[in-house]
């Protein structure tokens, strides 16, 4: 299952990561959402230690197809 979460956990958001086999904390590549993956990323290995890694991904220019 994939599950995209809020930047603020929810209850539902934390019984989803501890439900997950694994983890994977998927960031776009600009300073605000890294941060942002910086600092919830201690909060989810707390509630699920099968945390597998962080990648900052970049977007597509919008030239690109």
């Amino acid at each position: 299952m994939v599950c995209d979460i809020a930047r603020r956990l929810s209850d539902a958001c934390e019984t989803a990561v501890q439900s997950a086999d694994l983890v994977v904390l998927v960031s776009p590549c600009d300073v605000r959402a890294c941060a942002a993956a910086a600092s919830i990323a201690p909060l989810l290995c707390t509630i699920n230690p099968n945390v597998g890694s962080l990648r900052a991904v970049r977007r597509r220019r919008p030239a690109c197809r």
